[in-house]
């Protein structure tokens, strides 16, 4: 049984091993893969050229402003008058994706996606 038991405790010393060298791969790809990231948004940002995962986020984003506008009369009414200064914030991956001036744009659509939906009803 003590056979039995130190070889289950090399085992786990083992296992323990290979978790941490599988963390470290993981820690340094993820390191590598956000470097890259940065770099593509980059170029696609200063050549002016179509990004396919900004685009999904300013749809979302847009989609997201429409359903709290149209929830939030209150809101909708202050923006529409143009009486207050709005900040918009995100997070997660719209945050990284969509500039301030992306933002300030989508609010501008998503305004004038409930306006002139309540105007055709």
């Amino acid at each position: 049984m003590a056979d039995q038991l130190g070889w289950a405790d090399s085992k786990l010393g083992d296992t323990e091993s290979a978790l941490a060298t599988i963390q470290v791969y993981v820690t340094r790809i993820n390191s590598e893969t956000n470097d890259i990231a940065s770099r593509l948004r980059t170029m696609f940002r200063q050549d002016k050229r179509d990004d396919p995962v900004t685009e999904r986020e300013r749809n979302k984003l847009r989609g997201e402003l429409v359903d709290q506008l149209l929830n939030d009369r209150k809101l909708l009414d202050t923006l529409a008058k143009g009486t207050a200064a709005v900040k918009i914030g995100v997070e997660g991956k719209a945050a990284e994706e969509l500039t301030k001036e992306d933002l300030q744009a989508i609010l501008m659509d998503a305004l004038k996606i409930v306006t002139v939906n309540a105007v055709n009803r």
